[in-house]
C-alpha cells in the first residue's frame, strides 16, 4: 500500500504543479501584444504568425491567444489550459520513454524517473519556458513535444530497442516530420546534422564490407520522416521570414549580440572574438547545470559502490545504449553551435538541455542496476522527490497566487474604468523583488518593454512616470 501511494503521489504532484501554473497564471505583456482577449480570428493570426517567424509554435501561441482571458474564469479558454496541462504530462511521459526504451508504468521506478525528469528540468532555470507566460509555453511545449516524439524511433532504433509500430505507417510518419521541421529553427538543423553524422559513421565502420551497407540503409519510415521533415523546413526558410526577423529586431540585435553575416565580412576579428564569446556562454548555459547534476549523483553512487564494495562504472556496457548517449549529446552539440550567431537566452537552450536530461536518466539508471541498492532505497528516493516537487508547488502557489491577486486589482480598475485611457504606475504593478534566475515567476503583464501602451478591455492603458 505504502508503494501504492508513493507511486501516484511521484505521478500526481507534477500535475498539481502544472495545474497551478496554467490556471493561476495571468497573461502576460506579450500575451496581450498577441491579442489575448480580444475577439478570435485564427486564420489571420496564423498567416501573421506564419509571415513574422514561420514556425508551428508561433502560429498556434498566436492563434490561441485570443481565447484566453487575462486572468482564468470559466470559458473556453479551461479548454485551452487543459491542452497545456495535458502537453506538458506528455513531455515527461516521453522523456521517461526514451529513458527506458519503453512506455512508463503505474509502478514505483517508472514514477521515480518521471518525477526525476520533472525535478531535472524545473530546479533549473530551464523550467520557466513552461511555466513564465502563454506565449512562451505555447511555443516550447510544441517544440519539445514535436522534437521528443520526432527523435523517438530514431533512438529506439540506435538503442535496438523496439520501435512503436505507427511510427512505420506513412500516415503518421509524414505528419511528424512536417510538424518537427516547421516547429523551430534549431533543433531540426541540428537533428539532421546529427543523423548525417550517425550514418557516416555506420557507414566508416562497415566500408570495407559492401556485403553489409545495406543494413545501414534508412528503412522507409526514416526516409518519409527526415523526408518531410526536410520539406517543411524548407517552406519556413523560403515562404517565411528566414532568419531575416533575427536580424533587425533589436532583442536579438542588441540584447542577444547578433552576428550578422555582414559584420563578418567587414570586420572578421572582431565577428570571430564575438561568436567565441557566444560559443562558450551558450554551451555554458546548456552543459553546465546537467554537468552539477551528473557531479552530484555520479559522487552519491561512486560512495555507495564504495560502501557495499561493488563494482560501478561510469558508462554502460551496451553498445546500443552507448550509441543512443553519443547520439545525443551529438545532438545536443549541434543544437548548442546552431546558435553561435546569438547569445542564446534560456528558452532556445531548452531542446538541447532536453537531451542532456535524456543522457543524466539513461546513466542513473544504469548506475541503480550495477548497484542493485534494496527497495527501501527506492522508496528513500522516491520520498526524497515528492517533498521536493512539494516544496515548488508551494513556492509557485504563493507566487502565482500574489501576482494573481495585486495584477487582478489593477486589470479590476481597467476594466470598471469609464475612461478610455488609463495611466498604469508600473511601480503598483509588478511582481516582489525577483528570486534568483526568476525560478516559479512568471513574466510581467505590464511592462515598458515592446510597446509604451496596451489595449486591455478596449481601453488605451499607457505607463506613468516611476
Amino acid at each position: 500500500m505504502k508503494r501504492k501511494l508513493l507511486t501516484a503521489l511521484l505521478y500526481g504532484l507534477p500535475v498539481i504543479f502544472f495545474a497551478v501554473c496554467y490556471f493561476l497564471i495571468t497573461t502576460t505583456e506579450e500575451d496581450i501584444a498577441q491579442g489575448a482577449n480580444t475577439p478570435p480570428d485564427v486564420w489571420y493570426d496564423l498567416l501573421a504568425a506564419f509571415r513574422n517567424n514561420a514556425r508551428l509554435s508561433d502560429m498556434y501561441a498566436w492563434a490561441v491567444i485570443n481565447f484566453f482571458d487575462y486572468q482564468y474564469s470559466f470559458g473556453v479558454d479551461t479548454i485551452f489550459r487543459l491542452i497545456d496541462l495535458a502537453a506538458a504530462l506528455g513531455l515527461l511521459a516521453l522523456l521517461v520513454s526514451l529513458v527506458l526504451g519503453r512506455r512508463p508504468r503505474w509502478n514505483l521506478k517508472d514514477a521515480t524517473i518521471f518525477a526525476g525528469s520533472f525535478l531535472l528540468i524545473f530546479l533549473t532555470p530551464f523550467g520557466y519556458t513552461l511555466y513564465r507566460g502563454f506565449s512562451m509555453i505555447h511555443n516550447y511545449l510544441i517544440i519539445a513535444l514535436a522534437l521528443l516524439g520526432f527523435s523517438l524511433p530514431f533512438l529506439r532504433k540506435l538503442s535496438g530497442k523496439a520501435i512503436p509500430t505507427g511510427y512505420r505507417k506513412w500516415y503518421l510518419a509524414i505528419p511528424m516530420g512536417l510538424v518537427f521541421g516547421l516547429s523551430a529553427n534549431f533543433p531540426p538543423l541540428a537533428f539532421l546534422a546529427s543523423y548525417l553524422l550517425v550514418k557516416f559513421i555506420e557507414w566508416w565502420k562497415i566500408r570495407k564490407q559492401k556485403s553489409k551497407w545495406h543494413k545501414i540503409l534508412p528503412e522507409s519510415w526514416e526516409w518519409l520522416m527526415v523526408g518531410s521533415m526536410i520539406y517543411s523546413m524548407l517552406i519556413g526558410y523560403i515562404l517565411g521570414p528566414g532568419v531575416s526577423g533575427y536580424a533587425s529586431d533589436p532583442v536579438y540585435t542588441v540584447s542577444y549580440d547578433y552576428v550578422a553575416v555582414a559584420d563578418i565580412v567587414t570586420s572578421l576579428g572582431g565577428s570571430v572574438i564575438r561568436l567565441v564569446k557566444h560559443v562558450i556562454v551558450n554551451f555554458g548555459r546548456t552543459f553546465v547545470p546537467a554537468l552539477l547534476f551528473l557531479a552530484l549523483s555520479w559522487t552519491i553512487a561512486w560512495v555507495y559502490s564504495k560502501k557495499t564494495k561493488m563494482k560501478l562504472e561510469f558508462l554502460p556496457q551496451e553498445v546500443g545504449t552507448r550509441n543512443l548517449l553519443m547520439a545525443i549529446l551529438t545532438f545536443c552539440g549541434f543544437c548548442t553551435l546552431a546558435g553561435t550567431q546569438i547569445i542564446m537566452p534560456i528558452r532556445l537552450c531548452l531542446p538541447a538541455y532536453l537531451g542532456l536530461v535524456v543522457v543524466l536518466l539513461v546513466l542513473g539508471v544504469n548506475w541503480w542496476k550495477q548497484l542493485r541498492p534494496s527497495q527501501n532505497a527506492l522508496e528513500f528516493m522516491g520520498v526524497g522527490f515528492a517533498i521536493l516537487i512539494i516544496v515548488l508547488i508551494s513556492v509557485r502557489s504563493f507566487l502565482a497566487w500574489d501576482f494573481h491577486e495585486r495584477v487582478g486589482d489593477v486589470l479590476q480598475t481597467i476594466e470598471k474604468s469609464d475612461e478610455s485611457s488609463l495611466c498604469i504606475n508600473l511601480d503598483e504593478a509588478t511582481q516582489r523583488r525577483k528570486t534568483p534566475f526568476n525560478i516559479m515567476q512568471q513574466e510581467e503583464t505590464f511592462v515598458e518593454r515592446r510597446t509604451t501602451e496596451q489595449i486591455i478591455y478596449g481601453k488605451r492603458v499607457t505607463y506613468c512616470p516611476r
